[in-house]
């Protein structure tokens, strides 16, 4: 890889972080990133390109992995109407509340550009909701909850945003083809990652106190920096006058997917209360949510590393040749939403953990 000089200093830079992290209570994939904001904008560091084909291809899938290694079947079947609300219903509506408000606010945009925004967007991240609330007490069920939206809500994501790449490039937008495509690639990905499982069980018995094994993970770190470090270029891309507008539409956005996660999450426990007193069947006592856990809950919803690498991966061009549009505006967004949540809700949420708490 061309300026390996560079990844050897972040790797450096990053093995230090992940101490200092877990000093700081601080989700480590947020000061990774903010780190690697901060690196880009050294005037004298070369421009260390990411290929978008790459990001998709290496980086995503152990990204991916990570927020299942540790999630509790048991549970997850428990939590299961929860975790589909979530991660299905509340993907696509925040993919098209998203694509509402890019439509409407962004100079330029296209409908099908909105949507490839909301469906990078509409991804939440558990690692960074769980890492700053390590050792706060949360609940099992919560813990589930996040991790299993955080699984199978990228998978909604990652096809929603296949979707919206395609029209953009050309493709015609049919709904039936495209509904029957989500199902096959959903349920597809759902057995092959069965079977993997399985196999990977096996696998586990014999590496899962290896140390090597836990060295490589490791490696994976430094890339999660290397994301930031494109912002600055994305950043010298952009059109004069742009930042400030730019800004703007993103905390607009911001706000509005997290007014639509509250409402969701809340109908969600209403649901299970309204389902739990008729007895209909499949609906536990341990299932229901409270209003505590529906807060903390509905506050997790970061976006975080996913969203930066699906943005980061979009295509330079398009199949004729031509710049993606506003390929750079979208990535620009997409770093400050995810900003705007991991430092906004991502900072406050120990201390709404804390006061939740207290006042139980």
């Amino acid at each position: 890889m061309e300026n390996y000089s560079v990844v050897l200093i972040i790797l450096a830079i990053t093995i230090g972080m992940l101490a200092f992290a877990g000093k700081l209570k601080v989700s480590y994939p947020m000061l990774l990133i903010v780190a690697g904001i901060a690196i880009g904008f050294i005037p004298a560091l070369p421009h260390v390109s990411l290929n978008p084909e790459v990001v998709m291809l290496i980086f995503l899938p152990p990204l991916l992995y990570d927020a299942a290694f540790n999630i509790s079947f048991d549970q997850f079947k428990t939590h299961i109407s929860t975790i589909s609300t979530l991660s299905l219903g509340l993907v696509f509506l925040t993919t098209c509340g998203i694509a509402v408000i890019g439509y409407y606010f962004i100079p330029g945009i296209s409908w099908s550009l909105a949507f490839v925004l909301g469906a990078i967007l509409s991804a939440t991240d558990a690692v960074a909701a769980l890492g700053v609330t390590k050792g706060l007490g949360l609940s099992k069920s919560t813990v589930t909850i996040l991790e299993g939206e955080s699984l199978v809500n990228d998978a909604s994501a990652l096809v929603a945003y296949r979707v919206a790449v395609a029209a953009v490039t050309g493709v015609s937008f049919v709904f039936w083809k495209v509904s029957l495509m989500f199902v096959v690639v959903l349920a597809g990905g759902f057995l092959v990652g069965l079977v993997l499982s399985m196999i990977l069980r096996m696998m586990l018995k014999w590496v899962r106190t290896d140390r090597l094994v836990v060295m490589s993970l490791l490696l994976l770190m430094p890339f999660v920096a290397l994301i930031g470090l494109q912002f600055p270029y994305v950043l010298r891309e952009l059109p004069e006058g742009q930042i400030l507008p730019n800004i703007g539409y993103a905390l607009l956005i911001t706000i509005v997917v997290l007014a639509l996660r509250m409402i969701q999450v809340f109908l969600q426990r209403r649901r299970l209360q309204k389902g739990y007193s008729a007895g209909v069947r499949g609906v536990k006592q341990e299932a229901l949510l409270d209003v505590r856990n529906s807060f903390i809950i509905s506050w997790s919803g970061m976006r975080g590393i996913v969203s930066l690498a699906i943005a980061i991966g979009l295509p330079e061009t398009l199949e004729n040749g031509q710049p993606f549009p506003m390929r750079e505006t979208i990535i620009f967004i997409t770093v400050a939403v995810v900003l705007f949540t991991l430092l906004g809700q991502g900072l406050s949420l120990p201390w709404i953990v804390r006061k939740s708490s207290s006042g139980h």
